[in-house]
């Protein structure tokens, strides 16, 4: 009996939220525009929060190594589709001097294979079972390929990381694979909360397995994994180099005196919306 009140509790206080309190408390959408902005490579680093970036980059001296330039910028999007379809879908324009090289299933389902020369859908052929995600070799290896094939195009290169699964954890099955596997392959998908806390929000459910101890080592830890690749990309790439995320992450910030984790497009909060924009200019 108590279970079930708790699951009615905790589905009224998400309908309360989702059609009442966040459209009043989320009104405002402005941001930077990535399209308008230059650059011959635009590094996207998926769910990537700014004051985690930013203690990464100083732990390896990244801006000391490459006379980066780094600044917090606006992003406008909270998650991944609000980003593609606020950034590519706004208008008809399009972009042939592009190729996306994508470790994340929205790029699918958004469709914006038509708005660039080329969208590489590198979680078509190289997901990982064991990990239930695109690892960030897997992404390095495609845009050198298509790199090397198209040397006078401009890229954009989407890892997944640091957004979970955590690779340090056996892996719980998800958004990203409910995304592959509904919209892609039309599987049934059935995900099961794994919280009954009402003072807990999961936006992102696979996230209530872990404790908020084991989310953010998660986290750091798919930081610093996706960080060697990025950095191996700064001292290899000539140019404009620009590095920064589509969202943040919520890793237990509380609003409305609930404890908040993962990222969705109805929560503008300032955790999600303020991305890193890093500039390295090489050659």
């Amino acid at each position: 009996m108590v279970e079930i009140n708790l699951n009615l509790i905790i589905r009224g206080r998400n309908k309360i939220l989702r059609e009442f309190l966040f459209p009043k408390l989320y009104k405002r959408i402005s941001g930077i525009k990535v399209m308008e902005e230059y650059w011959n490579y635009l590094i996207v680093l998926d769910a990537c929060r700014y004051d985690y970036f930013e203690r990464e980059v100083k732990r390896r001296a990244i801006l000391q190594k490459f006379d980066a330039k780094l600044k917090k910028v606006t992003s406008l999007g909270s998650d991944t589709p609000s980003w593609m379809e606020r950034n590519f879908l706004v208008s008809d324009k399009k972009f042939e001097d592009v190729i996306y090289i994508s470790a994340n299933p929205v790029s699918y389902i958004k469709n914006i294979r038509n708005i660039f020369f080329k969208v590489i859908e590198v979680w078509k052929t190289k997901w990982s079972k064991k990990y239930q995600t695109v690892l960030p070799v897997k992404v390095y290896k495609s845009f050198r390929f298509y790199s090397k094939l198209y040397p006078k195009k401009r890229f954009i290169i989407h890892f997944i990381q640091p957004h979970y699964p955590y690779l340090c954890y056996k892996p719980i099955y998800g958004a990203l694979e409910m995304i592959k596997d509904l919209h892609i392959y039309k599987k049934k998908v059935n995900i099961r909360l794994g919280s009954k806390n009402p003072f807990k929000v999961y936006l992102e459910s696979p996230m209530s397995y872990y404790s908020d101890k084991e989310i953010k080592f998660g986290y750091q830890y798919n930081l610093e994994v996706v960080m060697d690749w990025v950095e191996k990309l700064l001292y290899e790439l000539k140019g404009r180099i620009v590095v920064t995320a589509d969202h943040g992450e919520l890793l237990g910030e509380r609003i409305l005196g609930m404890k908040f984790y993962g990222h969705s497009h109805l929560v503008r909060h300032e955790t999600l919306i303020k991305v890193p924009w890093m500039v390295v200019e090489n050659g």
